[in-house]
């Protein structure tokens, strides 16, 4: 059964609803986001990250987003689908102009494959929804810097 739930949660905010099973939101939350810097980091749905926030001030950004474009709404595709699909979403992120680091999402049951990402630097979260949409995404990360100069990436159901 399909719950709903605010499909952005900064603080206690929801912003909007959007509708979700409770066993993919539950995979959403527990999965683990490495970000390939050196060193690499990994992050978590509503958990500090220092690593990001330290990245995002060495590049004077204030904001980011962690997208894929593996498995469009949770169907799982063939590899080479996915790949073809991640390679056109970094295409697009490049071509505006972004910067970019790879990463990969992580399912701690193993239920779900590891997914190639991307975090973009500087993206607004009304931009990275429409990327998220263009690649047929339920969801990405997307973070910003707080007053105290840190970050929480929060999840934005699409």
């Amino acid at each position: 059964m399909a719950v709903p739930v605010p499909s952005l949660s900064l603080g206690t905010q929801p912003v909007e609803q959007a509708v979700i099973e409770p066993s993919l939101l539950a995979a959403y939350l527990a999965a683990g986001y490495r970000v390939d810097t050196v060193p690499p980091f990994v992050m978590r749905v509503g958990q500090p990250c220092p690593p990001l926030a330290d990245l995002l001030r060495r590049h004077h950004c204030g904001s980011a987003a962690y997208l894929t474009a593996w498995n469009p709404r949770s169907a799982k595709l063939p590899v080479a689908q996915n790949v073809e699909a991640q390679a056109r979403l970094v295409q697009d992120v490049a071509a505006a102009g972004y910067r970019w680091y790879d990463g990969v999402s992580n399912d701690p049951t193993g239920d779900w494959p590891q997914e190639p990402s991307v975090l973009v630097l500087g993206l607004s979260r009304e931009r990275a929804r429409e990327l998220a949409r263009a690649y047929e995404q339920n969801a990405f990360l997307w973070t910003e810097l707080d007053a105290q100069g840190t970050v929480e990436p929060a999840l934005v159901v699409v």
